[in-house]
């Protein structure tokens, strides 16, 4: 059986756009679960001391399975270009961040 898979998805956010994204994310997190595609564990968001500008959030997908099903769902790309409008970077490389490059780095949690 296919088991459930932790995402760390990282974005860097156009200036200004903080809340909007905040707001889009959680939108696109009720769609996904009342849709099975991703559990019930709570989800974190968190921003970058170093750089506000970054936005994490740590969700769980529920398989495979469902992240394969969910990129054939032509409704969740209405929330994937709205992260296009408020990001310089949709799905930034965790090594880019910068409390990835110190052991233990801290984040300040948004929820």
């Amino acid at each position: 059986m296919d088991k459930p898979q932790l995402v760390i998805a990282a974005f860097k956010v156009k200036p200004g756009k903080s809340e909007e994204l905040k707001t889009l994310i959680e939108e696109k997190r009720k769609f996904l679960i009342e849709n099975g595609y991703v559990t019930s564990r709570p989800n974190i968001i968190c921003e970058s001391f170093a750089d506000n500008n970054i936005l994490i959030e740590v969700f769980e997908w529920v398989s495979q399975q469902k992240i394969d099903e969910v990129h054939e769902d032509k409704r969740i790309y209405e929330y994937w270009n709205k992260f296009d409008d408020l990001c310089e970077v949709v799905g930034m490389p965790l090594s880019e961040i910068p409390e990835a490059k110190i052991p233990f780095g801290t984040f300040h949690a948004i929820n």
